[in-house]
């Protein structure tokens, strides 16, 4: 018999256990986690509520924490402009301090030493602020390619071939001039009193002088040798010596009505001349007074062939003459010996050929010097020599000069024939009425070496310079400090020249009408190198900082720069050269400053050139009211080569970051800033018919007709030219165009005909630019009849095939604030700005520097405005966040959260249910029951 048993009540039992296990799992994990929904299971529709709400809070958490690195961001770079805003406010202390007009220079040095550095930091802080690697200030929306040229730490793009000449090195060996006293440059004395005792006293002749050698003890003596001489007693072979100081005062008062002193030699004939040999013995002669209306006035009327003089100083000399006057001599002739010997006082002559040592002189003069005033009614006025044919060595002048005529020098009027000037100064003021006026020269023939002036000069007519007013031989280690004032052919260091000059500066205002330079006014087929300007410079036409033109053949500019504001009523204005002719050569040189004209040809580095430009810069704003404008060449026939220009440029008609228009190729250059201007405006050139290699233009580009990102208007007739490996970076824009078509980011029109029937080409390769909405071209144009027609059917296909444009880089922060994408969950700013403190390096005295200094705390006011409403907008959208961050909570809460009471009691009662179910179950296995039995 079979028999099958079953326990229905055991079975119960283990129902209600597992029920009640599963109850208590449920309300164990509710305990747990604290959630009554923690499986779609438990509530379909909660758990998918739930769910989204956890992903939004997990979304505002992200973008709390957004807004709390925004919020450090901004927090940070207003740290930084705060600081920046300190070292402002010190600049614009500093500036006002400057122009109190109580300071010396010694203080002023000090500072504007304190002002640069507080420059040099300001600058620091702009360039080295990131955060988390990001550029505070500095963004840009591109990265130029690394094959395209980029300048040097040390402003160029290639090394120069030789090094730049410092001021230090120029001073150390111009005009060092190292005295034996204060009175006399070398030791001179000759005699000593054992030795003049023994020498025959001049009061001894009679008739004639009988011995070698005779001493000169009081002015009566020395009167006596000027009536021998001047009876005709022959001195030559004859040495005088003075014996002592002599005052001539008296015996001056005493011929008083005969015009004073009688000079030393009648000119009347040639055998009343001086010839023989005068030595002070490091005497002085004091208060030697003429006043005649006669020639050959001094000391001295004349020394003739043969003679000397030397050892002697003449003090409070007080002479008038006409022509032939000087505090020593009125003439010498040549093979004449002048050392060692000065003048003071005033010397003034009616006539020609004045000076403050001599009036003419054919003999060299050595180790000498002139003090005092000297002025002259006509040619050849001088500090120390009228006019001279021979040399003048380690000599000086601190003389006030007044020239009414032609030739006025603060040293000399006029040097001629073989004689050099070499290590000698001048330091007093020159005003010239006539023609040829310089600090030191008026007019140099032979050159000028290791020698300097610091004086102002007016010219009120042409050829007027700091240190020379003409030059036809060679200038070598020079320099004027002085300002310079005239009509034409006006330099800081020469108005005009025919000789080489090197290794020389020029640091005063320059400032003339026609032909004007901050170095050399008119530079006339020579050679100029190694030299340089700190000045500003103004003037009508052809004005330069360095040269104000450059006309014939052979010339050439290297190694040369200029610095400061150069102004200009008419054409040709450069910040190194206004114009450079006849295919000179412009090399290894800059200029850094300002450029404003009201002309034509307008330039940084030059106004008009047919030279080529090779490895030069210009750092320099540059505007004009008309035409032909560019941050380095207004117009040029000439390649421009390894070169840049860096600054904000202004002008009506051909307008460009480096050449407002050319007719010669471009390579391996480019350009920064901004291009304003309304027909033919460029980034790189304005006006183009020729080839561009290697190029670029970060320039942003502002016009109305014909602008181009790199080029406004490429026009050739026939024939081809290239755009090759270029690229444009800067924005363009043509709000009022007139001329449809003619605005792209690459080249705004390309005019390829003038007749309708040839054509030239325009190959483009591998070139690009950055898309802000144009096209890389605007258009082809025929020009025929010179109007521009648009020809819309032109295929510009292979034009195009070159040419790619590129997107922007983002420069703007922006702050994801929000969970969704759109405007509403994003803040946006752009914390880039630009400054210019260049004037303040240059001198915080000045007045320009204060306004660029208020200019600056102004931008940074703005900056630190814009940065505290980010601040102000991101704590209100932390607010924000967190309120949406509450709200959600407090809502998934009431959807998800378990109600701890009660799962707590469901816990025990589970619990307990559990217990009894397992009790049970234990007696219910103990009794089966029969449930199926078969027999």
């Amino acid at each position: 018999m079979i028999s099958i048993n079953t326990n229905l009540s055991s079975l119960i039992t283990q129902r209600s256990l597992t029920k009640s296990t599963d109850a208590l799992n449920l309300a164990i994990e509710r305990m747990t986690t604290g959630f009554k929904i923690n499986h779609a299971s438990d509530n379909a529709a909660n758990y998918s509520i739930s769910t989204n709400m956890t992903t939004q809070l997990n979304a505002y958490d992200i973008a709390a924490d957004n807004v709390s690195s925004g919020m450090d961001l901004a927090s940070y770079a207003s740290d930084i402009i705060s600081q920046m805003q300190d070292k402002a406010a010190r600049l614009n202390a500093l500036s006002a301090q400057a122009r109190n007009g109580t300071y010396g220079a010694q203080s002023l040095e000090a500072i504007n030493s304190e002002a640069n550095a507080l420059i040099s930091e300001i600058t620091r802080l702009y360039m080295t602020a990131e955060y988390n690697n990001i550029s505070l200030f500095t963004r840009m929306p591109y990265t130029v390619a690394e094959d395209l040229p980029q300048a040097k730490e040390d402003g160029f793009i290639n090394d120069p071939a030789n090094k730049p000449i410092t001021e230090e090195e120029i001073k150390s060996e111009a005009g060092k001039i190292n005295a034996y006293s204060s009175n006399f440059i070398n030791n001179p004395v000759s005699y000593t009193e054992a030795d003049l005792a023994n020498i025959a006293s001049i009061s001894e002749v009679t008739t004639s002088f009988t011995k070698s050698e005779y001493k000169i003890s009081n002015a009566q003596e020395l009167a006596k040798l000027a009536k021998l001489t001047n009876d005709g007693v022959n001195t030559s072979g004859i040495t005088f010596i003075l014996a002592a100081d002599i005052d001539l005062k008296q015996i001056c008062q005493d011929k008083e009505a005969s015009g004073g002193w009688d000079p030393i030699g009648d000119t009347a004939a040639t055998s009343k001349s001086f010839k023989g040999t005068f030595d002070g013995n490091g005497h002085t002669i004091s208060n030697l007074t003429i006043s005649r209306d006669s020639a050959h006035q001094g000391l001295f009327g004349l020394l003739a062939g043969g003679s000397t003089v030397r050892n002697v100083r003449l003090v409070n000399v007080k002479i008038k003459g006409t022509d032939y006057v000087g505090g020593l001599a009125g003439r010498t002739q040549s093979a004449v010996t002048i050392t060692n010997v000065s003048s003071s006082g005033e010397i003034i002559g009616t006539g020609q050929r004045v000076g403050g040592l001599i009036g003419r002189t054919q003999a060299a003069i050595n180790d000498s010097y002139a003090i005092g005033y000297v002025s002259g009614n006509g040619i050849y006025i001088g500090g120390l020599v009228g006019d001279t044919e021979a040399d003048i060595i380690n000599s000086y002048s601190k003389t006030d000069v007044e020239g009414k005529s032609q030739f006025t020098g603060g040293l000399v009027g006029r040097s001629t024939g073989t004689g050099i000037i070499s290590n000698c100064y001048s330091s007093g003021d020159v005003i010239g009425e006539g023609d040829y006026v310089g600090g030191l020269a008026g007019s140099v023939k032979v050159g000028v070496q290791n020698s300097y002036s610091t004086g102002d000069v007016t010219g009120n007519a042409n050829n007027v310079g700091g240190l020379a007013g003409a030059n036809y031989g060679t200038v070598d280690v020079t320099y004027a400090a002085g300002n310079v004032n005239g009509t034409d052919n006006v330099g800081g260091l020469v108005g005009y020249t025919e000789g080489e000059i090197s290794n020389s500066y020029a640091e005063g205002y320059t400032e003339g009408n026609s032909t004007i330079g901050g170095l050399i006014g008119y530079v006339e087929g020579v050679p100029i190198y190694n030299c340089f300007a700190i000045e500003n410079v103004s003037g009508a036409t052809y004005v330069g900082g360095l040269i104000g033109n450059i006309k014939a053949t052979g010339s050439s500019v290297e190694n040369c720069y200029a610095v400061g504001d150069i102004y200009s009523m008419g054409d040709f204005t450069g910040g190194l050269i206004g114009r450079a002719g006849s295919y000179p050569t412009i090399t290894d040189s800059y200029f850094i400053g300002n450029v404003t004209s009201e002309g034509n040809y307008t330039g940084g580095l030059v106004g008009r050139t047919q030279a080529e430009v090779n490895n030069c810069y210009s750092e320099a704003d540059v505007k004009s009211t008309q035409s032909y404008v560019g941050g380095l060449v207004g117009s040029s026939s000439g390649a421009i080569v390894n070169s840049y220009a860096k600054g904000n440029i202004e002008g009506n008609v051909y307008v460009a970051g480096l050449v407002g228009r050319t007719t010669s190729y471009i390579s391996k250059s480019f350009s920064e800033g901004v291009a304003v201007g309304k027909k033919n405006v460029g980034g790189l050139v304005g006006f183009t018919n020729s080839n561009i290699k290697d190029s670029y233009s970060t320039c942003d580009v502002k016009g109305e007709d014909f602008v181009g990102g790199l080029v406004g208007q490429f026009r050739l007739a026939s024939g081809s030219a290239t755009f090759d490996n270029s690229v444009a970076y800067g924005k363009v824009s043509a709000a009022e165009s007139t001329v449809p078509n003619s605005s792209g980011m690459l080249v705004g029109a390309a005019t390829l005909t003038d007749d309708g029937a040839t054509y030239s080409t325009l190959n483009i390769t591998d070139s690009e630019a950055i898309n802000y909405g144009l096209d890389a071209i605007g258009g082809v144009f025929d020009y025929s009849g010179s109007v521009h027609t648009l020809l819309p059917d032109y295929d510009m296909a292979d034009m195009l095939a070159g040419v790619s444009l590129f997107a922007p880089k983002i420069t703007s922060t922006d702050l994801q604030v929000g969970i969704f994408s759109d405007d509403s969950c994003r803040i946006s700013f752009d914390s880039n700005f630009q400054f210019d403190l260049s004037e303040a390096n240059k001198g915080i005295e000045s007045v320009e520097a204060f306004e660029s200094i208020v200019a600056f705390e102004n931008l940074l006011s703005e900056k630190a405005t814009q940065l505290g409403a980010v601040q102000n907008r991101l704590e209100s959208a932390l607010e924000s966040i967190e309120v949406n961050i509450n709200n959600l909570t407090s809502s998934r809460s009431t959807i998800r959260d378990a109600d701890i009471a009660e799962v707590s009691s469901q816990y025990i009662q589970q619990q307990i249910l559990q217990q009894a179910s397992a009790t049970l179950m234990t007696t219910a296995n103990q009794t089966p029951a029969i449930a199926l039995q078969l027999i």
